[in-house]
């Protein structure tokens, strides 16, 4: 029997700009469903849905640490979208191709 209340889970550890490591957890429906629009939007509309896309994936952490409008705020969006890019597109693409 599959147990859904105690998945495996990768997980992605990020270093935020205070110092405080959080453990990211697998993307939910949401968070996937915000990156998608935030991808398919006009620029202008992209860079302005970016801050809270970045806000809801941190806040998806193993600690339940919730990460506030006001801590990512101190984010570029030259770094937001690097991390979300690279780390952790990799990191969803690494969960996707793992077979089990």
């Amino acid at each position: 029997m599959y147990d859904f209340t105690k998945p495996k889970q990768k997980t992605l550890p990020v270093k935020l700009k205070n110092g405080k490591v959080i453990v990211l957890l697998p993307p939910n429906g949401y968070v996937l469903e915000a990156i998608s629009e935030m991808q398919s939007a006009d620029e202008a509309e992209a860079v302005k849905n970016i801050y809270s896309v970045f806000q809801q994936l941190l806040n998806q952490n193993k600690s339940g640490f919730k990460i506030s409008r006001n801590d990512i705020l101190s984010y570029d969006v030259e770094e937001i979208q690097d991390f979300i890019a690279n780390e952790y597109m990799d990191f969803v693409l690494s969960i996707q191709k793992d077979p089990n």
